[in-house]
């Protein structure tokens, strides 16, 4: 009876052993940090850039400062963007596992003359009208900045059928919305519904003067109670 329980644990320290062994340890992962500039030396807010090694993909999207910041493993990394933002930026880097590895990197991305389109890269409707969000008071008196992402539903005369404020600072997403609401786009050839989403941006004056950053159909600066829009 000694012999077979000595057996059936020394089975179970060897089972152990050998799954311990076959057990990887977790591979260490670099914080990978750059900013995405335009060749005007503006920051490229709120685009996604997508790092790809062999048959994995990883995707994030910079700032409001055209910054970003991603764990990778080691390994060689090809760099891009959609097409819709640009049919030429692509960058390569190289991630050790010890050792000196990039930081702060600069990219410079050429955006397309019309940009952008959604995922399925189908440019996104011509907006003909976009309304002024007021800076709210209790913000202001709060300094309440930043961004706020407006997901809005577009029916065949361009009219905004639906207006969803999905992120941002709470005292800051219901004038975003109804902004977004009193917006206008081309009509449409089709009754199918289109999809966008506006990106408004609160500003302080001392913030402002800090930074430049790229423009585009879909985003707003707001700078106080002066609303700056470029086409």
């Amino acid at each position: 009876m000694k012999n077979f329980l000595f057996a059936v644990a020394l089975s179970i320290f060897c089972l152990i052993s050998t799954n311990l062994a076959q057990q990887k340890p977790a591979e260490k992962q670099y914080e990978f940090k750059g900013v995405v500039k335009t060749p005007d030396d503006s920051g490229f807010a709120g685009i996604p850039l997508y790092f790809k090694n062999g048959d994995k993909s990883d995707f994030v999207s910079t700032d409001i400062n055209g910054e970003f910041s991603i764990p990778l493993a080691p390994g060689n990394y090809e760099v891009t963007v959609r097409k819709t933002i640009s049919e030429t930026f692509k960058a390569f880097i190289f991630i050790q596992e010890n050792g000196l590895n990039p930081q702060n990197v600069e990219f410079v991305v050429e955006p397309n003359r019309v940009c952008c389109g959604d995922s399925t890269e189908k440019p996104y409707p011509k907006i003909t009208k976009l309304a002024k969000p007021p800076y709210p008071a209790a913000a202001r008196a709060v300094r309440a900045i930043g961004e706020v992402v407006v997901e809005v539903k577009i029916d065949r005369e361009g009219k905004v059928a639906e207006a969803k404020a999905v992120s941002g600072h709470p005292l800051l997403r219901k004038v975003s919305a109804d902004a977004a609401r009193q917006s206008l786009f081309e009509v449409a050839e089709s009754d199918e519904i289109r999809e966008v989403k506006l990106t408004f941006v609160f500003f302080s004056e001392q913030t402002e003067k800090k930074r430049k950053r790229y423009s585009n159909p879909y985003r707003v600066e707001i700078i106080s109670e002066v609303l700056g829009i470029e086409y």
